[in-house]
């Protein structure tokens, strides 16, 4: 961060910045994009989570992009879609790639936050009041999953758990 002097009577434009973000609603900062696949009923249990009452992502912005599954997965697409006025679905005319997709989802971001998810994914609430300070403190990735350092070690081992994509929320 960057701070400049200031002889107290002004507040400086980081603290403007981040008093206006303060005020602006989690709808304003953060869209979700969720990749799917020929996975229903995964994606079904996800959108249940995402949508249940107690959800502080409930009202955003989310884009559930198909890649042309066959399995019934646009009619559920659809069905939310027609429940939740905040949810699009694009089924693409044909499959992809999740990889492709994933990088779609970050073409077609919007919002200055922008969480890409997969269609299995589980949530877990508690900790989302530190996530959505650091949206309005203005980091630039946000880890939404404890990190496993285990797995890997030494310099690289963030590097390694930013790149699972649903772990991190992106600037």
């Amino acid at each position: 961060m960057i701070f400049s002097y200031n002889n107290g009577n002004q507040a400086t434009a980081f603290q403007q910045k981040n008093a206006e973000a303060y005020r602006k609603a989690l709808e304003e900062l953060l869209e979700i994009f969720i990749i799917t696949y020929n996975r229903k009923k995964q994606l079904a249990a996800t959108l249940q989570t995402l949508f249940a009452e107690k959800s502080p992502v409930r009202g955003v912005r989310f884009t559930i992009l198909d890649n042309a599954s066959t399995d019934g997965t646009d009619g559920l697409c659809e069905d939310y879609a027609k429940r939740y006025s905040n949810i699009r679905h694009i089924r693409h005319p044909k499959n992809i790639g999740g990889n492709a997709n994933i990088c779609r989802a970050f073409e077609m971001a919007g919002k200055e936050y922008v969480w890409v998810l997969a269609d299995d994914d589980g949530y877990n609430w508690s900790r989302w009041p530190q996530i959505e300070n650091a949206m309005r403190e203005g980091y630039d990735g946000i880890f939404t999953t404890l990190l496993n350092l285990s797995r890997v070690v030494g310099p690289g081992a963030v590097l390694y758990e930013s790149c699972f994509v649903p772990g991190c929320i992106y600037r």
